[in-house]
């Protein structure tokens, strides 16, 4: 007998990503083994899963842009990232593998900035959005920086954003 669609179902995309092989930050230990976890878990309850285990910076986008570009309108989106985050001057970014941290500026310009990665999610014509990110994590500019963990931060309207910890402060690896 075949499967009958209901009316509320919706196509699930996800897109997973876990970061542990950093070159020039300090190497995680648990961030691809949450993705797999996550990936697995998403996949049982519908979601068509892309998961991307160690990207670079020039992957991170590729990666996040071409997920995008795969949203239809009524999907129910989820979005996972574990991996290195830090939080420079009030705002959040995720840190690809190739990260090199000279100083703020460069992992201001390199490092994946979270409000963007909201923005392009709340600007996909997705019904829902689900937005988790296991990267609160030591800000390696700490005695420079304004805080550690992640920033607070508003989600637009029809996400839901789900951070390790409370804002300003760090999960660990382990």
């Amino acid at each position: 007998m075949a499967k009958q669609h209901h009316p509320l179902d919706a196509n699930r995309k996800a897109l997973v990503m876990g970061n542990d092989s950093y070159k020039a930050v300090t190497k995680l230990e648990n961030a691809r083994e949450d993705a797999r976890l996550m990936a697995k878990s998403l996949s049982n309850v519908g979601y068509q899963v892309t998961m991307k285990l160690d990207l670079t910076e020039k992957e991170m986008k590729a990666a996040l842009r071409g997920f995008k570009n795969q949203v239809e309108a009524g999907d129910e989106v989820a979005i996972f990232y574990a991996g290195h985050g830090v939080q420079i001057g009030g705002a959040s970014y995720l840190m690809p593998t190739d990260i090199q941290l000279n100083n703020e500026q460069n992992v201001q310009l390199r490092a994946y900035p979270l409000r963007r990665l909201l923005d392009e999610v709340s600007a996909a014509p997705s019904a829902v959005n689900i937005v988790i990110l296991d990267a609160c994590r030591d800000n390696p500019f700490a005695e420079k920086a304004s805080g550690k963990g992640l920033a607070q931060l508003d989600a637009p309207p029809g996400t839901y954003l789900a951070f390790a910890t409370s804002p300003g402060n760090v999960a660990e690896d382990g």
